[in-house]
């Protein structure tokens, strides 16, 4: 009897060291997989916060090329109706081919290379006023030009 009290006091203790080894093994288990599923929540979240950024800088970056572009546009139409202006009154004078004529040339080719990049920018709501403006320019110069042969022909 004693021997079996013996064996039975070391499988108990024996055992008991089992179970609480494996309990240990199994809680550190659970901790392993709740740390990592706490650092792939924190890289998820990394991640959308970065792509969030960068939805954020693009917007930014496509705002600023648009300000640019808008101011192109303007500048280079204000110009062009400038040089359509200083023409005609040194048609009138009868000195457009001395001194305006380069000009306006420059001037209508900047016009035209700020709508094209306009044209590939620009919402269609904006588009379709430089549109608008362009065209009135474009029968400006033709009307000019018809002006400036019929001046040239007397």
């Amino acid at each position: 009897m004693t021997l079996l009290v013996a064996i039975v006091g070391v499988i108990g203790t024996l055992g008991g060291a089992l179970l609480t080894q494996n309990r240990a093994d199994r809680m550190k288990r659970i901790e392993l997989a709740q740390a990592a599923a706490q650092r792939l929540e924190e890289r998820q979240h990394a991640d959308l916060q970065r792509k969030a950024e960068q939805v954020e800088a693009r917007e930014q970056e496509i705002a600023a090329e648009r300000r640019a572009c808008y101011i192109s546009l303007n500048t280079a139409a204000r110009q062009y109706v400038t040089a359509l202006t200083n023409h005609m009154h040194a048609l009138l004078r009868a000195t457009a081919e001395e001194v305006f004529g380069d000009q306006l040339e420059v001037r209508r080719l900047a016009h035209r290379d700020s709508y094209a990049a306009a044209q590939m920018i620009v919402p269609l709501r904006v588009l379709n006023a430089a549109s608008a403006v362009n065209r009135k320019l474009d029968a400006a110069y033709g009307t000019l030009k018809r002006i400036e042969t019929t001046t040239d022909e007397r």
